[in-house]
């Protein structure tokens, strides 16, 4: 492939759209949703749309992306790249509400799982980012980094799963039900949602499912991720020390005491371990008389006992630990809560 600089791949993915039939004059780089645009001879937008996003590829490369969704909704892509990109330039070419789209080639030793990226990444450019989640507002949260679709089970959330730099490796569906579908062919081990934007240096809440991490958000002021599953907590803790080697953690668990082994607290505490800043495990108590599978995590006791109830558990369970964690971590309670 030619390399060109930014305003060549530009003219490129221009040309590229009109010879599909598209009558475009200007091409909108980073939009939060597909464009519609009309064929030639067509009145009106039409049913033909595209997307460009910009990215910057492991070796420094800056390049564009188009998806062309045609006829039936047939998807096709088209790419480019060019010159290095230097760091000072590096955010002018990184979208804020987009993931990076890693280059991949054309041939690797598992074909199976490039086809599987590549149909992850189109399912989550289809997606609205507007619109309502039935399990959502039944749980009483918000909608942070997430899309929607309808199915045939109502209108359903989706949860993109990133690794720790940024690059979409997968989706979880939550479902009108409450049931929960991953991606077929992603690797979630180490993989997570962040809710918010992350720093190094400043606490980084960590919870199961996004329903608990969306709570706690709302409950708390810090950072947020969730990590999708008990057994993934340890290996998004790993993958955040990495990343992030001054920030300690805050894991919100779920107290499962309706199990023959507790779980969510087991896994948690194991993941702390790997917090090399240290941190805390968090756990909600609920009604001792409601052990059960919808009375163990933070929603639960918000909707058992309100906001202000589950706020004075958090602030008592951060009080216990000021002493001998809370000052380690150098992070006040004050801090923590939206007062």
């Amino acid at each position: 492939m030619e390399h060109m600089n930014f305003e060549q791949q530009t003219i490129k993915h221009l040309e590229f759209l009109r010879q599909v039939g598209m009558e475009v004059d200007s091409l909108k780089i980073n939009p939060q949703e597909f464009i519609r645009v009309g064929t030639t001879g067509e009145l009106g937008r039409g049913e033909y749309a595209y997307k460009t996003v910009s990215r910057v590829l492991r070796n420094g490369m800056i390049g564009l992306l188009t998806w062309f969704r045609g006829a039936s909704g047939t998807v096709t892509t088209y790419k480019t790249y060019g010159w290095p990109c230097p760091p000072s330039e590096m955010d002018r070419f990184l979208s804020e509400t987009e993931f990076q789209i890693q280059s991949q080639p054309m041939m690797e030793k598992n074909v199976h799982l490039n086809e599987d990226l590549e149909k992850i990444k189109k399912f989550w450019v289809l997606s609205s980012s507007h619109g309502k989640a039935d399990y959502l507002e039944r749980k009483g949260v918000g909608s942070y980094r997430i899309r929607f679709r309808d199915n045939q089970y109502g209108r359903v959330a989706v949860v993109p799963i990133a690794n720790v730099s940024d690059k979409l490796c997968g989706y979880q569906i939550l479902n009108s039900n409450g049931s929960k579908v991953f991606a077929k062919g992603m690797q979630l081990r180490g993989a997570f949602h962040r809710l918010t934007k992350l720093a190094d240096d400043s606490a980084i809440g960590i919870a199961e499912s996004y329903v608990t991490a969306a709570t706690c958000l709302e409950l708390v002021n810090m950072p947020m991720v969730t990590a999708f599953t008990s057994s993934n907590l340890e290996y998004v803790v790993i993958a955040l020390q990495k990343r992030y080697p001054k920030s300690p953690v805050i894991i919100f668990a779920d107290n499962d005491m309706h199990l023959t082994e507790n779980k969510g607290l087991i896994s948690a505490l194991k993941a702390l371990e790997h917090s090399k800043c240290g941190g805390l495990v968090l756990t909600p108590q609920c009604q001792p008389y409601s052990k059960g599978r919808d009375h163990s995590d933070w929603n639960d006791l918000v909707r058992e006992r309100g906001r202000i109830g589950a706020l004075e558990q958090l602030v008592n369970g951060l009080q216990e630990a000021q002493d001998d964690k809370i000052k380690k971590l150098h992070i006040s309670v004050s801090e923590l809560l939206n007062f």
